[in-house]
């Protein structure tokens, strides 16, 4: 009888125990259904998001397709009215010269007139005291008076051949004044056919380039909407394994952001960034020779100890023998605003000939990624630890005993900051090393640098304890020759 309650017994605790293994069974498939849901909403959110931004950016390029074709019709127009008013000033030069040519032949006739008057006054002055003369000389001998009258008309044929000599050359002039203007209008009638048959030819070639913008922007716009199908599908499988995305720029948006970041050709843009609130205004302002108080012609970084730079701001440099220097300080990375692999390619970073990643308190994530981008984009990097001097103070504090003798107080001091400073460049070159190691990039220096020192350096004064700050400038000016 025992022994059947006992068997009893152990019968009924199995069938408890196998109750909760099926309740338990129950809920592990309700979980795992819940987040395979989860999974499915999260992925068609994303699908989403990534169909209404190929709609904007096609709707981008439309109205960009819209405001080119509103710039061509407005230079076709400007173009147009060019000719036209280079024809009209044709027209009013050819009726100046016209007049002009009116004017002359109408002097030409006056002047003619007048010497036909004068002649005519003269001859009649002559006839007149020649006539004095014969009345007074009439008694003197008749034979003299024929051979007067005469030799006068004699002279009257000649004057009157004259007039005709004259008349006729007048007229041969001018039918040769009446030939040359019809020549001008022959000229000018077939230079208006040139210019119309090279309107025409211009027409024709402008509509031939259109045709081919056309047939290559099509061509474009297809391998655009290929690359960014095969980019989705990319980004869909690199979301589901948990890999940020990487998106190349187009060569209309690296053009786009070298004329928003005011790009130019001859200077070398340096870009300085890094985590938020690790010192990059106060590094800017120190590689431009300032103090963060001063305020010269090409202003001062913004410093402080929240998140002070929101947009990247361009300083130019204030010394004369380096204005092709352009500073960009650029907004902080790994904050809310910013993510970090959404931030280089956001912030336009790729344009820029170097740039310095600012590593705080520590080497993050965030400097990793900033390098592994230098790298796929072919830019200059350096890796600057600033604020060194306040790292070393703090390492003397840790470090820092009480000390009984005051005559070695001064001495202790000397041999703590000098292991102080030789303990932290060696920490940040091993740790650093080791970095760049562990994640697979190629080694590079760490520049470690306080802002008083390379101010110093900048402003060519040896006041302040040097690290690598010359090192910074020297390499940063190689850059610049190899550019």
């Amino acid at each position: 009888e025992a022994e059947r309650h006992a068997q009893a017994e152990r019968e009924k605790a199995l069938t408890l125990q196998h109750q909760e293994d099926m309740k338990r069974a129950q809920e592990e498939r309700d979980r795992m259904q819940q987040e395979k849901e989860r999974a499915m909403a999260e992925k068609h959110a994303t699908e989403l998001r990534l169909r209404e931004e190929q709609a904007r950016r096609q709707k981008e390029h439309e109205e960009e397709m819209k405001r080119a074709q509103k710039e061509r019709d407005r230079i076709q127009q400007e173009k147009e009215r060019a000719v036209a008013e280079k024809h009209a000033n044709e027209l009013r030069l050819l009726e100046e010269q016209a007049r002009k040519q009116r004017e002359h032949e109408e002097d030409m006739k006056r002047a003619q007139e007048e010497r036909d008057r004068m002649q005519q006054e003269k001859e009649r002055a002559m006839a007149e005291k020649h006539a004095n003369e014969l009345r007074l000389r009439e008694e003197q001998a008749r034979k003299q008076r024929e051979h007067q009258q005469e030799l006068k008309r004699v002279q009257d044929e000649k004057e009157r051949l004259q007039a005709e000599n004259h008349k006729r050359e007048m007229r041969r002039i001018q039918a040769e004044k009446e030939e040359e203007l019809q020549r001008l209008e022959e000229a000018h009638r077939m230079q208006e056919e040139l210019r119309a048959l090279q309107e025409q030819i211009r027409s024709e070639e402008e509509r031939k380039k259109m045709e081919e913008l056309a047939r290559k922007t099509e061509e474009e716009a297809r391998e655009r909407v290929e690359k960014e199908i095969y980019l989705r599908e990319e980004a869909e499988r690199n979301l589901q394994e948990g890999i940020p995305p990487v998106k190349y720029p187009t060569g209309e948006e690296f053009q786009v952001m070298r004329k928003k970041l005011g790009y130019q050709e001859g200077y070398l843009h340096v870009a300085i960034t890094g985590c938020s609130g690790c010192g990059k205004s106060s590094l800017i302002n120190a590689l431009r020779g300032l103090k963060n108080s001063n305020s010269p012609k090409g202003g001062i970084a913004k410093t402080g100890t929240s998140e002070t730079t929101t947009e990247i701001k361009r300083y130019n440099d204030p010394d004369p023998s380096r204005q092709w220097l352009a500073w960009y300080d650029v907004p902080g990375a790994g904050t809310v605003n910013f993510r970090n692999w959404q931030y280089f390619n956001d912030q336009g970073l790729y344009i820029f000939n170097a740039i310095i990643v600012i590593a705080g308190d520590r080497f993050t994530q965030t400097d990793v990624e900033l390098l592994f981008h230098c790298l796929r984009f072919d830019i200059p990097a350096f890796v600057v630890r600033s604020k060194s001097d306040q790292h070393i103070g703090n390492l003397m504090e840790d470090d820092d005993g009480d000390s009984d003798d005051e005559d070695d107080s001064e001495e202790k001091e000397r041999d703590r900051l000098l292991e102080a400073f030789e303990r932290y460049i060696a920490d940040t070159r091993n740790n650093f090393r080791a970095l760049l190691h562990q994640v697979g990039l190629p080694q590079q220096k760490v520049y470690i640098v306080c802002k008083n020192a390379l101010r110093s350096v900048v402003k060519y004064s040896k006041t302040a304890d040097i690290i690598d700050e010359v090192g910074l400038i020297r390499d940063l000016t190689e850059v610049a020759k190899d550019k």
